[in-house]
């Protein structure tokens, strides 16, 4: 556990703690200011009753609004993560196709465009997969090629590395897929 979820859970079992003892006590307060006889004393006792009353609600209204506070928090986490997957996926995309690309560059008897139209359909077709990020682009991109019946680029000693958020989309622009109609 994360010292942060440590401190929340110390910090709702107080307030949890705190919302029982002070109910406890505003019953005992109540209770003693309706059997009290002497007019001053209920007065005195109503006061107190309705300042820990009080403090009885503050701590319930606190507690409920850290539930909400950790519940916006594991919502905002999960939002993150699935923008973070899907920028890793765009840029396995982008390599995917700059890799196929390159093979394709060095076979001059292929027609690129078909070949393109395939490689997207090839691409859609393995963007879910759970494996997609797995692995160096590499080995991905040399089956994307046998795939496509193209012999995949030879393997380059560095890894070239991933296009950077900011020109992610420069790198390669998204070919169009191509309907046979």
């Amino acid at each position: 556990m994360s010292a942060g979820h440590d401190t929340i859970e110390r910090h709702e079992l107080i307030l949890d703690e705190l919302a029982r003892f002070g109910l406890e006590l505003a019953r005992d307060l109540s209770k003693r200011a309706m059997e009290a006889e002497d007019p001053d004393q209920a007065a005195r006792l109503a006061l107190a009753f309705a300042q820990v009353s009080r403090s009885v609600r503050q701590s319930l209204a606190l507690e409920s609004r850290l539930n909400r506070d950790a519940a916006r928090a594991r919502r905002e986490a999960r939002e993150d993560a699935k923008v973070e997957d899907k920028a890793l996926r765009e840029r396995r995309v982008a390599q995917l196709r700059s890799g196929v690309r390159r093979a394709l560059a060095e076979s001059p008897e292929r027609e690129t465009m078909p070949f393109l139209s395939r490689l997207e359909l090839a691409i859609l077709d393995g963007y879910g997969d759970d494996h997609f990020l797995d692995g160096p682009v590499e080995a991905h991109v040399a089956r994307l090629c046998r795939t496509l019946g193209v012999e995949p680029p030879a393997a380059s000693e560095t890894p070239s590395p991933p296009p950077s958020p900011a020109n992610r989309h420069e790198a390669d622009p998204p070919v169009p897929i191509l309907s046979s109609a």
